[in-house]
């Protein structure tokens, strides 16, 4: 009877190894037994102690599943976010290299506008000056022509040279 009501307090927790000893004591000093230890250690000796250092509880075969379960799931989202931070990094990476790229084509294409302009100036100054080279030579034919009606003894190639050195030419 004294069994059947450690079974049910052991359902609830209330049952330790003290008990469990104290109840095997008096059953084996009402069988005739008088010393029990040599059956059952006492929680509180030194054995006891030792014995239980040198074999730990074994667990519950479920709770290990569990905990096994358990790891791998946190393995996984361990591995989840490496991946996740790695990516991102990859992608800021990819995002650093492609605003190096730009900046590095805004510069070649501002260096080649402005080579580009620079070569049009250059241009246009070549254009301006053979335009006005043109126009002197129109003006000074012109010069030399009328020059030549008033007096036709006149040296028109003497007449272009006073001309050209009088404009610095």
């Amino acid at each position: 009877m004294l069994g059947q009501m450690q079974e049910k307090a052991a359902q609830v927790g209330l049952i330790g190894p003290k008990q469990v000893y104290n109840s095997f004591v008096l059953g084996a000093g009402l069988m005739g037994y008088e010393r029990p230890e040599q059956f059952i250690m006492d929680p509180a000796s030194q054995e006891f102690a030792q014995f239980k250092a040198q074999n730990p509880p074994q667990q519950n075969p479920q709770v290990q599943v569990a905990q096994i379960r358990a790891q791998g799931q946190t393995a996984l989202a361990q591995a989840s976010t490496a991946r996740t931070q790695a990516q991102a990094q990859a992608d800021m990476a990819k995002a650093q290299l492609q605003l190096q790229h730009d900046a590095q084509q805004n510069h070649n294409q501002m260096a080649h506008e402005a080579l580009q302009g620079s070569e049009d100036r250059n241009a246009q100054m070549a254009q301006i000056d053979s335009q006005m080279w043109m126009k002197m030579a129109e003006i000074i034919g012109k010069i030399v022509a009328s020059q030549l009606k008033q007096d036709p003894g006149v040296n028109a190639g003497q007449v272009l040279r006073d001309d050209m050195r009088a404009m610095g030419v």
